[in-house]
């Protein structure tokens, strides 16, 4: 069974890293009175092991089950330059898509992308970046 891992960017300041990791995430949604007020319809939390930490919805992403050329966790969001012997050289962004992970050249939004299964054994991936601090990154490889 592979093991589910959350991580999200946190609102708030921290020491250290702001990226957070933990199990499980939660939504709260807020309603229109409450919008009209504070101008927040809702909030992320990811349940880590100090407890749940606000982050940053489009930070949040979900661990692949694979870990790049050095050992680092892939997740749903990160940038990563894929590369082999047969002519793949180029970065692509995880995501999760018809019930896998897998690498696009493109966002999600550009719906005229390639893309590689995550399985692939001869593909070496190596993670370059994220889709929330470093989209720019995907922009490179085009």
């Amino acid at each position: 069974m592979r093991e589910i891992k959350i991580r999200g960017y946190a609102v708030n300041e921290l020491v250290g890293s702001q990226w957070v990791y933990g199990t499980g995430i939660h939504l709260t949604e807020f309603t229109d009175e409450y919008f009209e007020v504070t101008g927040r319809k809702e909030e992320y939390f990811v349940w880590t092991d100090s407890g749940w930490v606000e982050v940053h919805k489009k930070s949040v992403g979900q661990y692949a089950g694979l870990k790049d050329e050095i050992g680092t966790e892939v997740y749903e969001g990160d940038i990563v330059h894929l590369s082999n012997d047969e002519g793949i050289d180029y970065n692509a962004l995880i995501i999760f898509m018809d019930g896998g992970f897998c690498a696009v050249d493109g966002t999600e939004e550009d719906h005229a992308f390639r893309r590689y299964g995550l399985m692939r054994f001869d593909l070496n991936v190596n993670i370059i970046g994220n889709i929330y601090e470093n989209p720019e990154l995907l922009e490179e490889s085009k």
